[in-house]
């Protein structure tokens, strides 16, 4: 009666489960290892209303609990299974390998063979493995990669520490084939090393490989374990826990699934919460479990003198089992490939111009809508289209500065507006940068006399925009001047507002001020009042594997323009974006929605004054906010791309994270605050939500500065390394 090999049969259930796990996550839960969950509030016993912060203890919602960022720590192990045996396996691999070349050509006597397994061997049985791993791994340039480039050093740094003594029990075991009187006779017949090699050696060493090999992989997770609790892991971040009276203080965590970052980084929570170290602990220990008992119930069928992987159809088939098992678990560690979409040129006839309750910005917000629809996206309700009201507003037609009676002119691309009413004024100019505009008494004669019927030249840099429209104002409203100038560096060419007074206000270079001093000018405003319905259009990208939990990401976008090879541009770049992030849904882990937004060049007529009332995705499952409204709406050919990330904050490590990578990935194309530094978030002030702002030094923007700015979107949303 043959006896069961237990041994081999738990352990081959326990691996088999672990693989399955590994190659089909979503089978065993349906949640993200990548959601987090805030502060939570919930009901006592006697009623009062309290809030509680993570780790969360097991319950209905998370069934092992969370860790401390919120993070479901089932889902974190089952999706980890794939990062952290994938390691495993390509290390033993890679170890088996080296050995299994270098020990045989050692064992041949090859000289530098013999030099490597001898040297390598001397240095790391004289250092612990575990020592070495430590300090190399360490070095904080190696800890800063990027997640591809960190599993690829933790696989090479591990893969040198024992190769050799793979090697060294490979050569002992050849060099005892070898001696053998059969090999010996081979050689006298004249056969060669490599068909000794190969007819002889290889297969009685097959079966002690394989047993060797489901051990090296129990050694390789184990020594993983131990790098987790030194806290080496991969994709190891440092977030701010608490800034304290004026103390940073950081703890080490991972955004990657992974088991060495769980038990890592939650080490310390031993007491306050068992649950994460337990867990994960106990995925390690039936792990490596598993392999020990598979490689000893091989070991013990090989003592028994039972004949396994004899036959070269064993070899060949158990060899594939292990390559597509090792390839499988590789391929899922990397990043997907990007597919790049370009949409059609010409797939919307642009009008003259889309204002923001006209009927060309309806028929245009229609075409995007059908776009969308075209493209796959999901409306985020029953339609594409969210109208609201658009209060009525000014319009420039046409803006002119006439010097000397018109022998020069200024057109309205060298000079801002900061009123939008019709006017025509003549008169000198007159400067006034060196009266103190809070302390002057306006109604004092002398005063009122010298600056009547004339343009005033008013120091902006003592006020923001707003002071600068008190004080003009005041001027206007309280004197005889004709109108307000305020030199500044940068002028931003406004034409549409709600800003009206009875007397021009403009900011003009502060270079071309000085010759204005002095001398005649005529200022000539013609304007339009617009209103009626305004437009946002939304759509969504749904991820395969996000939930109802999973934070989304928001993408902004403008549509008006007042020159059509502008809105060609602006809406080609935004549909090529969209149409590339829809063609790579499915390795997205989170929704993205984009959205059209109506008026975005005036906040009070633009429809993101909407959001407050009817939000588009929910506000607390929000990760973080895109803004690139302002893309195409400076002056002149724009070769760099500008941001604005005063409204992320390191209270936030994900969108931190990712709002740092996309501006590293866009490189030298990225020249910083600058024109957007006077950006004012609605987003975040009013809903809380993250904001990053992307915009352009120019409106005839380069289309490697486009590209640039699109693969850089398309590699931090779908690749997700941040």
């Amino acid at each position: 009666m043959k006896r069961t090999n237990l041994y081999l049969s738990i352990g081959l259930l326990i691996v088999v489960f672990f693989m399955t796990m590994m190659t089909f996550p979503g089978l065993f839960t349906e949640k993200s290892p990548y959601d987090i969950s805030g502060v939570e509030g919930y009901r006592t016993e006697e009623g009062n209303y309290s809030f509680r912060t993570p780790p969360f203890e097991p319950g209905q919602r998370f069934v092992l609990g969370s860790d401390d960022s919120g993070r479901d720590v089932l889902s974190f192990i089952i999706y980890g299974a794939k990062l952290t045996l994938t390691i495993g396996l390509s290390v033993a691999v890679l170890r088996f390998v080296l050995g299994l070349v270098l020990g045989i050509g050692s064992a041949l006597d090859n000289q530098l063979s013999t030099l490597l397994v001898n040297q390598f061997n001397n240095v790391f049985n004289a250092i612990p493995p575990l020592i070495i791993c430590i300090i190399v791994l360490s070095i904080g340039y190696l800890k800063a990669l990027p997640k591809t480039y960190s599993i690829l050093v933790f696989i090479v740094v591990m893969t040198l520490v024992e190769w050799a003594r793979v090697a060294v029990f490979i050569r002992e075991r050849t060099e005892v084939i070898l001696n053998k009187d059969f090999v010996k006779s081979e050689r006298i017949i004249g056969k060669h090393n490599g068909a000794i090699i190969l007819e002889n050696v290889l297969p009685h060493l097959f079966s002690e490989l394989i047993v060797l090999f489901f051990m090296e992989i129990s050694r390789v997770l184990t020594l993983m374990m131990q790098l987790g609790i030194f806290g080496i892991f991969i994709g190891n971040l440092k977030i701010v826990a608490d800034t304290g009276p004026g103390v940073i203080v950081g703890k080490m965590t991972s955004y990657e699934p992974e088991w060495a970052s769980m038990l890592g980084s939650s080490k310390n929570y031993i007491r306050v919460a068992p649950w994460i170290v337990s867990s994960c602990a106990l995925a390690f220990f039936f792990s490596v479990l598993g392999f020990n008992f598979v490689g000893e119930g091989l070991r013990m069928l090989h003592q028994e003198g039972r004949k396994i992987f004899n036959t070269k159809k064993q070899q060949l088939l158990v060899l594939g089992l292990l390559l597509c098992v090792a390839a499988a678990g590789i391929a899922g560690t990397y990043e997907p490939s990007m597919a790049i979409a370009e949409v059609e040129e010409g797939w919307m006839t642009l009008q003259e111009e889309s204002l923001p309750g006209t009927d060309q910005n309806i028929e245009c917000a229609e075409a995007i809508a059908e776009k969308l629809s075209y493209l796959g996206l999901k409306p985020t309700k029953e339609s594409y289209l969210y109208p609201y009201d658009v209060q009525p507003y000014y319009h420039v037609e046409k803006a002119d500065l006439f010097v000397d009676t018109e022998a020069l002119s200024y057109g309205i691309d060298e000079f801002g507006l900061l009123s939008y009413q019709s006017v025509d004024q003549k008169g000198p100019v007159i400067d006034l940068r060196g009266v103190s505009l809070i302390d002057a008494d306006l109604s004092d004669d002398p005063f009122r006399k010298r600056i009547a019927n004339k343009f005033v030249v008013m120091d902006g840099d003592f006020f923001n925009g707003e002071g600068q429209l008190f004080f003009s104002e005041r001027l206007i409203r309280e004197t005889d001047i004709l109108g307000v100038l305020i030199p500044v560096d940068h002028p931003t060419e406004k034409l549409l507002g709600l800003t009206t007074f009875d007397k021009p206000v403009i900011a003009i270079k502060r270079s071309q001020i000085e010759a204005l001093i002095g001398r005649e000018i005529r200022i000539s405003i013609e304007s339009e009042v617009l209103s009626g319905k305004g437009m946002n259009i939304v759509g969504q990208i749904q991820s395969p594997v996000a939930t109802e939990e999973t934070k989304g990401i928001l993408l902004g976008f403008n549509y008006n323009f007042m020159d059509p090879e502008v809105g060609r541009q602006q809406l080609n770049f935004a549909m090529d974006l969209i149409a590339s992030l829809k063609a790579n849904e499915e390795h997205l882990k989170r929704n993205i929605t984009v959205i059209f937004w109506d008026g975005a060049y005036e906040p009070e007529i633009s429809g993101m004054n909407s959001y407050y009332s009817e939000y588009y995705y929910p506000i607390k499952h929000t990760l973080v906010y895109i803004d690139m409204t302002r893309l195409f709406n400076g002056k002149g050919s724009g070769q760099s791309i500008m941001f604005n990330d005063d409204y992320i904050t390191l209270a936030k490590p994900d969108t931190f994270s990712l709002s740092t990578y996309l501006i590293g990935t866009l490189g030298d194309s990225a020249m910083g605050k600058k024109d957007l530094k006077d950006t004012y978030s609605v987003f975040y002030h009013k809903r809380g939500i993250q904001v990053l702002y992307l915009g352009t030094n120019g409106k005839d923007i380069d289309d490697k500065v486009l590209t640039t700015l699109e693969d850089a979107l398309l590699e931090t949303l779908i690749k997700e390394i941040y």
